[in-house]
């Protein structure tokens, strides 16, 4: 599972290829509209749910043609964790448990650890992520500025964000 590797960044990248790769949007959004069609892909980015938690998922239960539950929380941030695991070895084995219950449907198990704190004892808690390096962090966006602009043209929405240097 490439997202959980304890490699330099730059390592990770040159070992992954599929890291950057899952990141070509443009590519990947042109072959999901060749083959279902533009009207049976919704694309929502977390810009807009981080903007409008209702909203959201408001125009996703109407895409997916169910009535939209009755919240009264807003979502609540996902996949935030600022530290690395305490334990790579236990985390590997923690995500490779998960991948396999979940192959089995086995999502009950899943939702029960959730529940408990699994996640985030199992992945927090060790030392602080490092920023990533503003050399590598303009490098990659030069390499994906181009399928960020591809996209930009497919769903006509400015995405200039997306390629600007961040604090």
């Amino acid at each position: 599972h490439y997202g959980l590797t304890n490699d330099n960044f730059n390592r990770a990248m040159a070992i992954h290829p599929e890291m950057e790769e899952s990141n070509w949007y443009g590519t990947h959004v042109a072959r999901w509209f060749d083959f279902f069609g533009r009207d049976h892909v919704l694309l929502k980015f977390y810009e807009d749910l981080q903007a409008d938690p209702g909203a959201y998922l408001g125009e996703l239960c109407q895409f997916i043609g169910i009535a939209k539950p009755i919240t009264s929380n807003p979502a609540e941030p996902v996949n935030g964790f600022s530290t690395v695991a305490r334990n790579y070895r236990l985390a590997r084995l923690s995500q490779a448990v998960a991948d396999r219950l979940r192959s089995h449907r086995a999502y009950s198990v899943i939702s029960f650890a959730k529940k408990l704190g699994v996640r985030e004892v199992v992945f927090g808690g060790g030392e602080a992520l490092p920023p990533l390096d503003k050399g590598i962090a303009a490098d990659l966006r030069a390499r994906l500025t181009p399928e960020i602009e591809r996209l930009e043209q497919l769903i006509g929405r400015d995405l200039s964000g997306w390629k600007e240097q961040r604090p």
